[in-house]
């Protein structure tokens, strides 16, 4: 398949200035772009001047207030796009509350075949029952050959500019509602066809809601594309092409949605063709686009592929994918590695991390403390075995406390003390100095009944002995008082 190129930024916003104008004004305005941009730019005009227009004259559309559509009374226009006028409306029978949106539609074509689709579109969409997607009301078609759909009126603030004061994480928990939306809508075999920022409403109760499902393919024949109903910077490469689109098209419009939303601009290439990844584009923040670097570049570039086929194949494993990097666990999009894995995990676990390093701390002042008492015990042994075992018991616990003897400091202890009750009878001063490192330990990794039965140990070592200072017994009962202190605690 041949992949059509997205217009960049500057195709789109020329596109937008110059919709508007008329032939003229659009000549004034593209005579001093570039060539190519221009051309660009025509060729949107054409393909936007080739849709079905709803109304022959859009200056018209003031003196379509107060008539009525169906059982409706129109009361204002609140927008005019490439698909259809939309206007608040009223029950003209007076029923209180009722106020809709009702979206005028002008479809070209043989009638009868047009009002089978309409039909069809219409019961289809009527099973779309989600909190997310704005509800169809009514649709009719009338005796002119307009079509309209009225849907709840909805008092929100467009995604993109109700996501302006979010953080990075609200915007994204954001998002993934649209997604489940979207996901519902698939589920039925409905693709929406023009997801865009300006299609997604946030009420100010902070909830997405999702208008124009399956307006888009109203303009298309049956088997046909919606390229019409196209809306440039979110439209996928198969929509530009006219190919026949699928959920696909969808997921590709999300991932462009998801850009805008964290960068503030939807995607764009750069001279070379190569998509710039989201973390590098200018503006953001330097604590953003680091946390973007990675595995949040490899969601998006996976959702905005080139073709289909390499995109996320639903949009719920898009929304799983963004539900792991809000969670700092690896995503699906990137290849895992251990490094990787290894810091998502202390990201994801800040505080084991902290304590983590301060164990470690505590393990070297440990075996700092073990090695001291290894080499004073050392200088005081008379010789022989005695000397021997102590020294070959201190340095084989200070091994198996270096390599943290299995999973982690507390099985070393318990190791390390397992085998010094095993130990041949050693000299009071060491056995009490190798106690007094061991209870130290224990109360680090936060056990203080072993702990303490360690140092009650020790104490009783150092009654039977002089060979004990006044350091060594301030430290002992220093650490018999954080013991009895710590024993509620565990």
């Amino acid at each position: 398949m041949t992949t059509t190129r997205i217009p960049g930024a500057e195709v789109r916003r020329l596109f937008e200035e110059v919709v508007e104008l008329d032939a003229r004004g659009r000549r004034e305005v593209l005579i001093h772009a570039q060539p190519e941009h221009a051309r660009e730019v025509e060729q949107l005009l054409a393909a936007a001047e080739s849709a079905p227009a709803f109304l022959e004259d859009p200056a018209s559309a003031s003196e379509l207030t107060g008539q009525r559509i169906g059982p409706w009374i129109l009361e204002q226009r609140l927008s005019l796009g490439g698909t259809g006028e939309v206007y608040q409306a009223r029950r003209a029978d007076g029923e209180p509350g009722w106020r809709v949106a009702l979206k005028l539609l002008r479809l070209r074509g043989d009638e009868r075949e047009l009002r089978r689709r309409f039909e069809a579109e219409r019961r289809s969409l009527a099973v779309l029952a989600h909190p997310y997607i704005v509800p169809l009301v009514d649709a009719g078609w009338l005796e002119d050959g307009r079509a309209y759909l009225a849907t709840r009126l909805v008092d929100g603030q467009p995604l993109d500019r109700h996501c302006a004061s979010l953080d990075l994480e609200a915007r994204l928990a954001l998002f993934l509602r649209v997604c489940a939306a979207v996901q519902h809508a698939h589920q039925w075999l409905i693709a929406h066809c023009d997801l865009k920022p300006a299609n997604i409403l946030v009420t100010a109760e902070g909830l997405p809601q999702l208008l124009d499902f399956g307006i888009a393919r109203l303009f298309a024949a049956e088997g046909e594309a919606a390229e019409r109903a196209l809306t440039p910077g979110y439209a996928s490469p198969e929509q530009f092409a006219g190919a026949t689109l699928a959920a696909a098209s969808d997921v590709y419009s999300l991932g462009a949605v998801l850009h805008e939303l964290v960068c503030g601009a939807p995607p764009e290439r750069g001279t070379g063709g190569a998509r710039r990844a989201p973390s590098s584009m200018p503006g953001l923040a330097r604590g953003i686009a680091r946390r973007l670097q990675g595995d949040f570049d490899a969601v998006v570039a996976k959702a905005l592929a080139p073709e289909p086929g390499q995109r996320y194949a639903s949009v719920a494993e898009l929304a799983a994918d963004l539900e792991c990097f809000l969670e700092r666990r690896p995503v699906r999009a990137r290849p895992p590695t251990m490094l990787r894995r290894a810091r998502l995990y202390l990201r994801r676990h800040a505080a084991l991390s902290t304590a983590l390093g301060v164990g470690l701390a505590a393990l070297c002042l440990g075996l700092f403390s073990l090695r001291r008492d290894l080499e004073h015990t050392r200088a005081e042994a008379s010789a022989g075995w005695r000397a021997h075992a102590q020294a070959a018991l201190a340095a084989r616990m200070l091994e198996d406390l270096a390599r943290g003897a299995g999973p982690g400091l507390e099985q070393a202890l318990d190791q390390a003390s397992a085998r010094l009750e095993r130990e041949p009878e050693l000299p009071p001063e060491a056995e009490g100095r190798l106690r007094i490192a061991l209870g130290a330990l224990y109360l680090d990794a936060g056990r203080p009944s072993q702990a303490r039965e360690h140092l009650l140990r020790a104490r009783e070592l150092a009654s039977r002995t002089r060979g004990f200072g006044s350091t060594d017994l301030e430290r002992l009962e220093r650490l018999l008082a954080q013991s009895s202190d710590s024993g509620g605690r565990r």
